[in-house]
């Protein structure tokens, strides 16, 4: 079974998340729909809070980096590695990890991102 992490959302004062320079959401885990957004990963991706609640995860992922890019890499970093659709079209590769939060009473995911090319 995985370790869930508690995040509440009661007084939205969580430095960690909110003022973090680390471009975060929170996901549900039931239908993958973002519930929550830093101000970082709104201006790195160019979308309002409005706009990411509309997003669901997969669909704001985009898709996974080409097979032939950076042939060095290993298996385990590579499948971390993924294309994001940005408000303005622009792409860009971002490692991405993911851990399982409560959020509201929920299950659901807080994902973090890291833009490592252009």
């Amino acid at each position: 079974m995985m370790e869930k992490k508690n995040f509440y959302n009661e007084n939205l004062s969580d430095t960690f998340f909110w003022f973090n320079p680390i471009p975060m959401w929170i996901y549900a885990r039931s239908n993958k729909r973002i519930l929550e957004v830093n101000n970082a990963a709104i201006n790195a991706y160019g979308y309002s809070k409005i706009q990411f609640r509309y997003l669901f995860h997969d669909d704001f992922i985009g898709e996974d980096i080409p097979t032939d890019f950076q042939d060095d890499l290993e298996p385990e970093l590579r499948k971390h590695l993924f294309i994001p659709r940005t408000s303005d079209g622009s792409s860009f590769v971002t490692l991405m990890v993911e851990s399982p939060v409560i959020y509201n009473k929920k299950e659901a995911m807080l994902a973090r991102s890291i833009k490592v090319f252009n």
